[in-house]
C-alpha cells in the first residue's frame, strides 16, 4: 500500500506548470462534458440560398471609361474554367463572329453604322488611345473589357480564322469581334447614281496582307468597288483588316463565284475591263483608262488565269527595268490606280 501512494507522489512532482498559462485557469477536459459541440451548419437550400455579391472590382480604367475587368479576372481561372492561373489558351466566344484588331482598324469598325460590334477589348493603353479619340461612348455601350498584352495576343491567336496561327500578332492594344459587314451585288455597284470610280476585280488573291494592302490604294484613289472570289479567298477581318488600315469599312466588297462571267457582267453594263498581266501587250501610260474602267488583277506568281485573261479587253503591263523581274501585286495596283485616277482628272 505505502509503495502504490509513492508512485503517485512522484508523478505530481514531475508535472512542470505550463508558462503559458500563468495566471489563468484552464478548464479540465471533464467540465466540458455535456456541452453541445459546434455543429456545421448545413449548406442552405437553393430556395434560402441568397444571390452571392460579385468579387470583381472595377480598376482604374473602369471606373474612368467603363472597361471591365473581365478579361483579366477570368484569366485567373484560366478562359477554359479551369483554375489554373495560366494564360488563356482557349478563346471566349470562338464560335461567334470575326475579330479585328489594331487601333485605325477598331475605331473604323466603330465609326461604321453598318458594322456590328458584338464585343471590344483593349489593353489599359489601348482603351486611354480610344478615349483620346473620342470614343468614350463606344466604350461605355458595348462594355469594353480589360485585357493584359499577353491575354489578347493569345486570345486572338486562338480566335483567328485566317492567315494561319497567328502568333504576336500586333493588335496595339485594341480589338473587336465583329458581323462580317452586309454584302452587295453587282447589281448596285454598276448603278451611277450611287456609286464612282473604276472596279477591281481581284482573280484567286489569297494573301491577306496584299489583299489589306489593296483595299489600302482603293480608298486612296477613289474606287468604286473590289470584287473577290466567294471561295478561297480570307474575310475581310484579321490580319487583313489589319493591313488594310480600317478601309474595309470604306470601300464596298462584292463575293462572285466566277470571274470571267462577272467580267462579262460588267462590260455589258459599260465597263471596260483592263487585265495588269506582265505579258501585256500595251504599255500602262498608252491605255485610254478615263470612263468606266475595272482593273483585273492576278495572284502573284500565276497571275491572270487564262480564260480571265481572255475576257479581258486588253492586257496591260508596268514598264519597268530588266533588273526586276516583277512588283508586288499591291504595289502594281496603287501604281495602276494612281495612273486611272490621272486620266479621269484630264
Amino acid at each position: 500500500m505505502s509503495k502504490t501512494i509513492k508512485k503517485k507522489t512522484a508523478a505530481r512532482s514531475d508535472t512542470k506548470p505550463n508558462n503559458k498559462f500563468k495566471g489563468k485557469t484552464k478548464t479540465p477536459k471533464s467540465s466540458l462534458k455535456g456541452r453541445p459541440k459546434n455543429k456545421k451548419k448545413s449548406p442552405a437550400s437553393p430556395r434560402q440560398s441568397s444571390p452571392q455579391k460579385s468579387s470583381k472590382r472595377p480598376g482604374r480604367v473602369g471606373e474612368d471609361i467603363g472597361v471591365s475587368k473581365t478579361g483579366r479576372e477570368v484569366s485567373k481561372t484560366g478562359m477554359d474554367g479551369s483554375k489554373t492561373g495560366a494564360l488563356p489558351n482557349k478563346a471566349p466566344y470562338k464560335a461567334f463572329g470575326h475579330w479585328l484588331y489594331g487601333r485605325h482598324c477598331v475605331a473604323a469598325a466603330l465609326d461604321n453604322p453598318d458594322r456590328v460590334v458584338l464585343k471590344l477589348c483593349a489593353t489599359k493603353q489601348g482603351a486611354q488611345w480610344l478615349l483620346k479619340q473620342g470614343y468614350r461612348d463606344s466604350l461605355v455601350q458595348f462594355q469594353a473589357e480589360e485585357y493584359q498584352n499577353e491575354e489578347l495576343d493569345a486570345m486572338l491567336s486562338f480566335n483567328s480564322h485566317h492567315g494561319g496561327s497567328n502568333q504576336g500578332v500586333i493588335h496595339q492594344g485594341v480589338a473587336a469581334q465583329v458581323e462580317l459587314l452586309p454584302s452587295l451585288s453587282l447589281e448596285d455597284i454598276v448603278d451611277e447614281g450611287q456609286y464612282k470610280g473604276p472596279i477591281v476585280v481581284l482573280d484567286q488573291l489569297t494573301d491577306p496582307q496584299n489583299i489589306g494592302a489593296i483595299f489600302r490604294s482603293a480608298a486612296a484613289f477613289g474606287v468604286r468597288a473590289i470584287v473577290m472570289q466567294e471561295r478561297h479567298t480570307p474575310a475581310l477581318t484579321g490580319a487583313l483588316a489589319k493591313a488594310a488600315a480600317g478601309t474595309v469599312e470604306i470601300v464596298p466588297c462584292i463575293r462572285e463565284v466566277n470571274i470571267a462571267r462577272t467580267l462579262t457582267f460588267l462590260q455589258k453594263n459599260g465597263f471596260f475591263c483592263y487585265g495588269l498581266d506582265g505579258r501585256g501587250s500595251e504599255p500602262l501610260a498608252k491605255a485610254p483608262l478615263n470612263g468606266n474602267v475595272a482593273l483585273v488583277m492576278g495572284a502573284e506568281g500565276a497571275g491572270l488565269r487564262p480564260l480571265v485573261a481572255k475576257t479581258c479587253d486588253m492586257l496591260v503591263h508596268i514598264p519597268m527595268s530588266e533588273a526586276v523581274e516583277s512588283l508586288n501585286v499591291s504595289a502594281a495596283a496603287a501604281i495602276t490606280l494612281f495612273a486611272i485616277q490621272q486620266a479621269s482628272n484630264l
